[in-house]
């Protein structure tokens, strides 16, 4: 069964992710594409998380740490590309 507090993290990410996705119109950064990546991996697992408690547990629950560690993963090259590209801070 869905816990509350997942369902709400669910509902917020749905309402973010359109937001994120068209805020990066105007971004000229060679990270957009990743950031997709990123949002789109955070809404199947937060999805995974909800699905896991009604059906295929397993299938669920493995989806949703992959998802997670693929986020992860994915943020990790967001940063590596901010980094890299032109007119990055750095000291």
């Amino acid at each position: 069964m869905a816990q509350p507090s997942e369902v709400v993290d669910l509902v917020v990410a749905l309402f973010l992710a359109p937001i994120i996705i068209s805020g990066l119109r105007g971004l000229s950064s060679p990270a957009r594409g990743l950031i997709v990546a990123f949002v789109c991996c955070l809404l199947v697992a937060l999805t995974a998380t909800i699905a896991e408690g009604f059906v295929l547990y397993d299938v669920f629950n493995t989806l949703e740490h992959a998802m997670y560690a693929a986020a992860g993963l994915i943020a990790a090259a967001i940063m590596i590309v901010a980094w890299r590209s032109p007119g990055a801070w750095r000291e």
